[in-house]
């Protein structure tokens, strides 16, 4: 529960701030040029919530579900006999770190930068 707190701060604080508030006003000029996400200056706290809980909702949720409910599928599957299982799932295990590792090495690289703020000169 304390996790889930947690990751609901970010959302808290986008709609609890002005959208002039500094550090804040870059989001709001970025996403102000899209006619999905309608912000401005007056921005509307709804289309903030449908940006980054919608959204994600719609695009992360069954993905998610699907990859976490994977893996202790498989690791039932290899429970077959008791003197050798503990290999297996050390194997799976290992294979399922190596993945996340490979796959975090591909797609990280390919990122692009982050928005920098240049801040008051």
């Amino acid at each position: 529960m304390r996790l889930l707190a947690l990751a609901a701060v970010p959302l808290v604080v986008a709609v609890a701030l002005p959208s002039d508030a500094r550090g804040f006003s870059w989001f709001v000029d970025y996403w102000s040029a899209y006619d999905f996400f309608p912000l401005g200056h007056e921005a509307d706290r709804a289309t903030i919530v449908r940006l980054y809980v919608y959204l994600p909702l719609l695009l992360f949720f069954l993905p998610t579900v699907l990859m976490g409910v994977s893996f202790p599928i498989l690791q039932r599957a290899v429970h077959d006999d008791p003197a050798t299982s503990g290999r297996k799932v050390g194997a799976l295990q290992a294979a399922n770190i190596a993945g996340c590792v490979a796959g975090s090495l591909l797609v990280g690289p390919g990122q692009p930068p982050a928005p920098r703020d240049a801040g008051p000169r």
